[in-house]
């Protein structure tokens, strides 16, 4: 599954001209009766075999990701959601995702404490909740790049602080999102605390995220470890069986070892690739790509070691030939502070057989 950057989609999809406000007026409408709609069906007990998707086709319909609720009916929108949220009901996934995304496009500063709250929602088995809470940081990037709104830039920085790291490291990216899209200046306290999490938070997701943030304003990313060495495990990611560990320089980039990769294995050089950071194939917030592809954010010649606040045990995703669709997990096992005589990056250690490059040929 890609992982979603619901900021991207809105800002994409967000009209350049006014619409009427006759066309307005009447989306809004369909919306207030959607709402009267999907609770009159939450009041009854249902079968847990009834789609929600089918009761809710007034939401549908007049989903836009540019209109949202009214001042009036957004309360009563963020208490259904809540509604669906504890209910175990077909269709309920789809029609959290189509809430959530209504009550972003209201943009209403008064739905800042709503985001807030929706961070913390958690039940057994709950698949949606690492979309929930992009959703949630998300619409709080958009309430303070559209409507400059103090209080969701200081939500986004109250996230920033999360106990969980994960949440920490997405409120670090839409903090500088928000900062970035406005055309704003990181305020100097903010700056502050985006370098102590940069060198001492004990997660690599906030601090890789604090780092980019930083490198994005133009300021100074901290370095670590300079002038010794990362210890890199690579190995397919489907066998444990077989790997390569790769030591190279703190100096050293991703682009460093990918080609060593390749001379490790004794394959070709030949395609594209991609590194995702936090091990999420496709998750552009955390991508380096190869420098021949122009369309790609970040490259991998930019991606120094020693500045990306890799810590020990961390893993990553290697991907190499995107229509081979050969990945790899590289864990980062060894952070010495020195450096020992000889070439970088440099084979240190070597397990099985290396797998055919193109085992159908």
């Amino acid at each position: 599954m890609t992982p979603e950057d619901p900021l991207a989609d809105w800002l994409l999809t967000l009209p350049e001209e006014t619409i009427p406000s006759e066309r307005i007026t009447q989306i809004q409408a369909e919306l207030c009766a959607g709402l009267d709609e999907l609770n009159a069906f939450l009041n009854k007990r249902a079968s847990r075999r009834v789609d929600l998707r089918h009761v809710s086709r007034k939401l549908f319909w007049g989903r836009h990701s540019f209109i949202g609720f009214t001042p009036g009916d957004l309360p009563r929108a963020c208490e259904t959601y809540r509604r669906v949220f504890a209910r175990e009901i077909g269709g309920s996934v789809d029609v959290q995702a189509m809430l959530l995304n209504l009550i972003a496009a209201s943009e209403d500063p008064a739905s800042v404490p709503f985001w807030l709250d929706t961070l913390t929602l958690h039940k057994q088995r709950d698949v949606f909740r690492p979309q929930r809470q992009a959703i949630a940081l998300a619409a709080l990037a958009r309430l303070a790049i559209r409507q400059n709104e103090p209080e969701a830039y200081e939500a986004l920085r109250q996230g920033a602080s999360h106990r969980e790291p994960g949440i920490r490291g997405l409120a670090i990216h839409y903090l500088g999102r928000a900062y970035h899209e406005a055309g704003r200046p990181l305020p100097p306290a903010l700056l502050v605390e985006l370098t102590d999490t940069a060198l001492h938070d004990a997660f690599f997701e906030a601090r890789f995220q604090a780092r980019m943030v930083l490198r994005t304003a133009g300021e100074t990313v901290p370095f670590d470890n300079r002038g010794g060495t990362y210890s890199f495990r690579v190995k397919p990611l489907w066998t444990k069986r077989i790997y390569r560990t790769i030591e190279t320089r703190s100096e050293q980039t991703l682009d460093d070892l990918q080609r060593f990769i390749q001379h490790a294995f004794d394959w070709n050089n030949e395609h594209f690739y991609s590194f995702y950071m936090n091990g999420c194939k496709y998750d552009d917030r955390y991508a380096f790509a190869c420098p021949h592809e122009g369309d790609r954010p970040a490259c991998t010649v930019e991606a120094i070691f020693g500045e990306l606040g890799l810590v020990l045990h961390h893993s990553f995703l290697y991907h190499f030939d995107y229509a081979a669709d050969h990945l790899f997990e590289v864990e980062v096992v060894n952070i010495r502070p020195d450096v020992r005589a000889g070439n970088y990056p440099r084979l240190v250690d070597s397990y099985g057989k290396a797998p055919q490059q193109y085992p159908s040929l």
